[in-house]
């Protein structure tokens, strides 16, 4: 009997030590890794996007999953935005109505569209549900093409229970609460209004855009449901000022401008925006903070255009220019030599870095051809990110790398750990 216990116990620890971490792994990579880890090229010139969770990509027309593929939206639906979780698609639809001319003999041209634009959202469950936001209408004779700002919704809270968007009518920053009722973001337009909603937490009760704040001067704001809208940050282009007045130097403020990234924690608590040359993290406990990017000369643009859902890093576009020197019969000659779009990564550790070094010297990951000019999106986790390059022919391509979770790589590490003690 006591031999059969010491066997018995025996086969207890291999399982615990060496089955069981098998398993954990085994589940944790089944459930998470819904893109391949690497780098890959997406094979559309258009701008694709990511949800939250990592496994729905889209395009204004089409929307990616590892099950289905690609699929296109219905006809008329444009998709600007996607809840986190990839369920739900927001952006607008436009109706068309054809009207024969009723005069006889028929005029030319023969017809008139009338268009009905309007804020939307989409899921495969529901089909197209136009939101409450105001409609876009026109007219056309024939089909001459006209360019109209069309209300459209751009950006959806986690829980559906606010959705961001445009009033094309006024260009007007909106958002459409939980009853249904669509708001303007600042209500008594002391901002003269706010011009873009961006970002929206979780809870759908914070929101944060740009806008003007009727003294002349471009702003960030943060709109939270209990407190309406308040200023971050405030530049101007008046060169009659200082650099201190827009916060630090050695920025001049007619580089100062209104960006058209910004992103936010889930919890609202963390926003990250730009004011044109340099980005900002505005952090609810810590206020203000300028990010600046002191390993790249002359800095033309810097814009973040996504963040991790923590909001502890984040990802997006830096232009700059390249400058030779040369000293000659006693005069030096500063000569341009090619302005430069990279896409970037940002943690507070490391600041602001090359996005294309860190996946080649950090994660091994080949790149063989590839300029990685922008990146777009990132995972709520920061394992999934896409952006914009140019591939090894030449031609610009839509892009994503899907890196190793911390979390993996422990366990994969743990599991080897733990068979060779056992081999031992």
């Amino acid at each position: 009997m006591i031999l059969i216990w010491k066997v018995a116990k025996k086969m207890m620890i291999k399982i615990k030590t060496v089955i069981l971490p098998v398993i954990i792994l085994f589940l944790f990579i089944s459930a998470d890794a819904v893109f391949a880890a690497g780098f890959q090229g997406l094979g559309t010139s258009s701008s694709v996007k990511i949800s939250g969770n990592g496994n729905v990509l889209y395009t204004n027309n089409s929307y990616y999953t590892a099950s289905q593929g690609w699929q296109s939206f219905p006809t008329g639906f444009g998709a600007s935005s996607v809840s986190p979780d990839g369920s739900t698609f927001v952006g607008g639809v436009t109706i068309e109505t054809v009207v024969e001319s009723p005069v006889d003999p028929p005029l030319d041209p023969l017809q008139t569209v009338n268009y009905t634009a309007a804020a939307a959202k989409w899921s495969p469950s529901s089909g197209i549900q136009q939101l409450n936001f105001p409609t876009t209408t026109w007219s056309s004779p024939g089909f001459e093409y006209e360019y109209h700002s069309v209300t459209t919704a751009t950006g959806v809270s986690a829980n559906g229970s606010t959705i961001l968007g445009k009033n094309g009518n006024s260009s007007s920053a909106m958002y459409l609460n939980g009853s249904g009722s669509a708001q303007y973001i600042d209500e008594n337009h002391s901002y003269a209004p706010a011009v873009s909603a961006l970002a929206v937490s979780a809870n759908g009760n914070t929101i944060a855009g740009y806008g003007y704040n009727g003294t002349g001067s471009d702003s960030a704001y943060i709109w939270r449901a209990d407190s309406g809208i308040t200023n971050i940050t405030s530049f101007t282009y008046d060169n009659s000022k200082p650099p201190d007045v827009i916060g630090i130097n050695p920025w001049d403020p007619p580089d100062e401008k209104v960006s058209s990234g910004m992103c936010m924690s889930s919890d609202g608590s963390r926003i990250i925006g730009s004011t044109g040359k340099r980005a900002f993290l505005w952090d609810q406990s810590t206020g203000l903070q300028w990010i600046q990017a002191d390993s790249f000369q002359n800095v033309v643009e810097f814009t973040p255009y996504a963040a991790s859902a923590d909001g502890s890093v984040f990802a997006g576009l830096l232009i700059y220019d390249k400058y030779y020197g040369s000293y000659n019969n006693g005069q030096y000659t500063i000569t341009l030599v090619e302005t430069v779009n990279t896409a970037v990564i940002w943690d507070a550790i490391n600041g602001v870095r090359n996005l294309s070094e860190v996946l080649q010297s950090q994660y091994g990951l080949d790149l063989s051809g590839w300029t990685l000019t922008k990146a777009t999106g990132i995972s709520d986790d920061g394992t999934v990110i896409i952006g914009t390059g140019t591939n090894p022919q030449g031609n610009t391509e839509e892009w994503m790398v899907t890196i190793p979770e911390p979390t993996t790589i422990l366990l994969i590490g743990l599991g080897g750990l733990v068979l060779r003690k056992f081999k031992k």
